[in-house]
């Protein structure tokens, strides 16, 4: 399944996101290299700027989300293990932290 395909055809997508740090050493002695993947995706948010109680619109296709982003990270770690993940979300001045959260509840993070 395309879950990146999905996420457009349910969320205004305005971009993808991908970042890939690798750090040898932090001052010290040089180690194995350690590798962190981020991944985002930026929506346009249907809701800004207005109370909305219902927030199922943003929530029920979350789980797409989760899986597209999840599959991005990991096609960056390459051969590496995942070892640990972590969520986030940020609203714009018009949105609500609710707004956030619908979109990265258990739906969201249960595909990662």
């Amino acid at each position: 399944m395309n879950y990146s395909s999905e996420v457009e055809r349910d969320y205004d997508v305005r971009g993808w996101y991908a970042s890939v740090q690798e750090s040898r050493h932090d001052g010290g002695t040089p180690g194995e290299t350690l590798v962190k993947v981020a991944t985002g995706v930026v929506i346009r948010n249907p809701f800004a700027g207005k109370y909305v109680a219902e927030l199922s619109d943003l929530t029920n296709p979350s789980s797409a989300i989760g899986h597209a982003l999840g599959e991005r990270a990991v096609a960056l770690l390459g051969n590496r293990p995942v070892e640990s993940y972590g969520k986030g979300g940020i609203a714009g001045t018009a949105g609500e932290q609710e707004h956030v959260v619908a979109c990265i509840t258990t739906v969201f993070g249960d595909p990662l």
